[in-house]
């Protein structure tokens, strides 16, 4: 499957845009950025086709939170390193629920290792 057959995918299935979620996402960060004095590391903050397929996988495997929460995990995990995602910025109510409840550590291992 390609890169847009599985953001269609999510799409209809959701019922969401998952390119203007990503957008709003990357804006939040950039925002976020500015408070920093080092930005080393940040820099990898865009989505590539990887994170897409990265993304897609733990949708489809792990079930019931919000497109966000995946991306939190995804960036707090290998994205960028040393960021502290706001609360009041970012929704990551459940991000705790996902990483003791679910498989994603283990899905996302699976995945970086490639």
């Amino acid at each position: 499957m390609s890169v847009d057959s599985y953001i269609s995918e999510i799409n209809k299935t959701d019922n969401i845009n998952l390119h203007k979620i990503i957008s709003k996402f990357e804006k939040k960060l950039l925002k976020c950025f500015r408070l920093y004095e080092d930005n080393v590391g940040f820099e990898d903050y865009k989505m590539n086709e990887y994170d897409y397929i990265v993304l897609y996988t733990i949708w489809s495997f792990i079930k019931g939170f919000s497109i966000e929460e995946y991306l939190i995990i995804m960036y707090s995990y290998y994205k960028i390193e040393d960021f502290y995602f706001p609360n009041d910025m970012f929704k990551c109510n459940n991000c705790i629920n996902i990483l003791t409840n679910t498989d994603v550590i283990k899905i996302l291992d699976t995945l970086i290792k490639f």
